[in-house]
């Protein structure tokens, strides 16, 4: 009787002890949450606190944060598997549900975790690259533009000599090249070219490098009468005037020193001349204009 009277005040020691015992664990682990801000959570403090003692037991991953993160949407707990399991109480599976406290910091370490993630990683800057030199600009209009639009009815599409001839550094306006295609007159039987390609024509002739200004010795008149036939008339009006290669043909249609009262200086200041072509440039004017006043009788 004595036996069975003392091994009944045994086991009921034993049990109370164990309550005891139980109830300052649960009691610790509230404790351990109290000086934890939402925002100072981290992954080792959820490991510690929750993932290692409540679920390393069945899962293997829960102390791996690449495999909790696999398992959460950062920044949206409501969103992510694995919080909406410890809320449901479906996880831990059959084992106590995690106290609301538990939860609470599984919550705010999912829901600041975002922040963290973009905190760390460094803003990326756009790469600046470097403008294209004049002769970059030149070639890629050449290679890109001039030889698919223009290559099948002119030859000079190739040539960079006689391409530079067409243009006026620094002066798209009044560079023979431009104005062309920007009247859509070329390509010839093709369609015109798009505005991008256009800009870009006219952007490479304005960043052409002007050449220094160089003196060029006075002229007589006959010297100037020549430089006008061969390096304006001939180039833009011999395909429908053979009278331009013709110094008696021309003389006859000005009057020297009288410019205005000339027929050939009124018929291209008008821009009546060249016919069906783009008119000359102010600075071709001017030549014809100086060469006219200059001759003698």
């Amino acid at each position: 009787m004595k036996v069975s009277a003392l091994l009944f005040l045994s086991l009921s020691l034993l049990t109370f002890s164990s309550c005891i015992q139980n109830l300052g664990t649960n009691e610790g682990s509230e404790f351990q949450f109290v000086d934890l801000s939402p925002e100072s959570v981290t992954f080792a403090d959820i490991n510690r606190l929750i993932m290692g003692p409540k679920c390393l037991r069945c899962h293997a991953w829960a102390s791996d944060e690449a495999e909790f993160d696999s398992r959460i949407t950062p920044g949206d707990p409501e969103n992510s598997s694995l919080y909406n399991q410890i809320e449901s109480g479906a996880m831990p599976l059959g084992g106590p549900e995690l106290t609301s406290s538990e939860k609470k910091l599984v919550y705010d370490f999912i829901a600041n975790k975002v922040k963290n993630v973009v905190d760390t990683v460094p803003p990326i800057e756009d790469p600046i690259l470097p403008e294209p030199s004049s002769e970059e600009q030149f070639q890629f209009v050449k290679n890109e533009i001039l030889i698919p639009n223009c290559m099948s009815c002119h030859a000079w599409a190739n040539d960079d000599e006689l391409i530079k001839d067409l243009i006026s550094p620094g002066d798209a306006e009044n560079s023979k090249l431009f104005q062309v295609v920007e009247s859509n007159q070329m390509p010839l039987f093709g369609p015109p070219l798009t505005n991008e390609e256009k800009d870009a024509i006219k952007e490479m002739i304005n960043a052409q490098p002007v050449a220094d200004i160089i003196v060029e010795p006075i002229l007589t008149p006959e010297e100037e009468f020549q430089f006008v036939k061969k390096e304006i008339l001939i180039p833009n009006c011999l395909s429908c005037h053979a009278w331009v290669n013709n110094d008696q043909v021309i003389k006859s249609m000005l009057i020297p020193g009288d410019a205005e009262s000339s027929r050939l200086y009124q018929v291209i200041e008008s821009n009546r001349m060249p016919l069906g072509g783009p008119p000359l440039s102010d600075n071709d004017k001017n030549i014809i204009f100086d060469m006219i006043n200059n001759q003698t009788i």
